[in-house]
């Protein structure tokens, strides 16, 4: 598994939009008091069809499995 935790104080959890594309995972979400905007670098080995979140008490956690070898047979 591949985790992410991201904390995003005082953001509202059913407002958090996120995009990925090329193995990078854009985060966008807003608070009253501030914006943020987090670009992530995903490894190579994530399956960014596997995604699982939650969100409680400002802390984003995101989960992904990794993709899995395909053995070449003979």
């Amino acid at each position: 598994e591949i985790k992410i935790i991201a904390e995003l104080a005082g953001a509202f959890g059913g407002s958090i939009p996120f995009n990925y594309d090329h193995n990078q995972l854009e985060i966008e979400a807003q608070s009253e008091m501030r914006d943020y905007y987090h670009i992530i670098n995903l490894p190579a080995e994530a399956d960014t069809r596997s995604w699982k979140f939650g969100f409680l008490n400002g802390l984003l956690e995101m989960t992904l499995q990794k993709k899995r070898n395909k053995k070449i047979s003979r």
